[in-house]
């Protein structure tokens, strides 16, 4: 689902620290939590997995991505318990809405990142 989501990704830009690259990877991951319960999946490995990974200039650090995940899954419950219609443009805006308001946050942690 994440790669998918990459590639579904590639028409579209994002701002934010190293060109953007961790929002997108959120931004994937959140579709990570939409599947799983969509498909009724059992991903807490996966979250407990992911809250332990590092950073880096590529990828955010593993708090984060867990919490995108967490965010899919509660935004599909959400459009599920109130007939939103679960489109790729209504996920789309739930996400941009969810990074942009982690803007500052992401700045912040992406300075142990860069190189000096």
């Amino acid at each position: 689902t994440h790669e998918c989501a990459h590639r579904y990704y590639q028409q579209f830009s994002f701002d934010g620290p190293f060109e953007g690259h961790w929002k997108e990877e959120l931004a994937c991951d959140f579709y990570m939590g939409i599947r799983s319960v969509l498909q009724q999946m059992n991903i807490r490995g996966v979250l407990n997995g992911m809250y332990k990974l590092s950073g880096s200039p590529t990828h955010p650090d593993g708090d984060l991505r867990k919490d995108a995940i967490q965010f899919g899954i509660t935004t599909v419950l959400q459009f599920l318990n109130n007939g939103t219609p679960r489109t790729s443009e209504n996920f789309h805006k739930a996400i941009l809405s969810y990074l942009c308001a982690l803007d500052m946050d992401l700045y912040a942690r992406a300075a142990k990142y860069i190189q000096r």
